[in-house]
């Protein structure tokens, strides 16, 4: 009897064991999966395209149809440059430069026919919205100030993301006079971009701002955030961080 009931009790705890390291290899692969989700990036919006009168960038859109590209044209590029480039020599390109000697214009995928898009400074950045129905760009005119546009691809209608905020938030009034600039950073959803307004102000004392909005493609601002505080030596370069 107390053979057999050891046997029993054998084949019962070998049994247990079994079954607990089934449960607990069960339970790591579960972890496993869990982790392997977690760490899986999210859907990621458009990369940012950067083009100036020394440097090429273009961006197809998510939908196919268009190439947005920024061009600069043959000796554009500024002799100070550490790696002076060769530029576009087409007729386009030269006939619609801006007097820094960039184009930006929007290509069909199809018809390979270009439209300009209008383009005042020496550099800037672009970005298509998720759809491809439309895209933004900043443009940088000067050291003091940046402005940025939403656009529409297929009518090149555009929205004034300064116009905009100066109309939805009396607050940006203060800071629009200093060096001011509007920097579209990404898009929220298919409507709306995500904006920085960020610079310091001319007159003593002298703050630095960093003011952000959601615009949308029907010209309505919103302030997500604000934070202003005095420049000092120390923090003098984190005005647009």
């Amino acid at each position: 009897m107390r053979s057999g009931r050891r046997y029993r009790t054998a084949s019962w705890l070998a049994a247990w064991a079994l079954a607990v390291a089934s449960c607990c290899s069960a339970q790591a692969a579960t972890n496993t999966t869990q982790a392997t989700t977690l760490a899986t990036p999210p859907t990621t919006a458009a990369a940012t395209v950067e083009f100036s009168n020394c440097q090429d960038g273009q961006a197809l859109s998510p939908d196919g149809k268009w190439t947005l590209a920024g061009n600069f044209v043959d000796g554009a590029c500024p002799a100070s440059a550490s790696k002076p480039a060769q530029g576009a020599r087409d007729g386009f390109s030269a006939s619609h430069a801006n007097d820094f000697g960039v184009v930006l214009f929007l290509e069909d995928a199809a018809s390979h026919a270009r439209r300009p898009v209008a383009f005042a400074g020496y550099d800037g950045e672009a970005a298509w919205s998720p759809s491809g129905e439309a895209f933004f760009v900043n443009d940088h005119m000067g050291s003091n100030v940046t402005d940025s546009w939403l656009y529409f691809a297929d009518s090149l209608r555009r929205v004034n993301v300064r116009e905009a905020v100066r109309h939805a938030d009396r607050v940006a009034a203060r800071y629009l006079d200093g060096h001011a600039y509007f920097r579209s950073r990404q898009w929220m959803d298919g409507h709306t971009a995500m904006v920085q307004l960020c610079g310091h102000t001319d007159s003593a004392p002298s703050m630095q701002f960093d003011l952000r909005y959601s615009v949308s493609l029907d010209g309505r601002a919103k302030r997500i955030s604000m934070r202003v505080r005095p420049i000092t030596d120390e923090n003098f370069q984190m005005e647009c961080e």
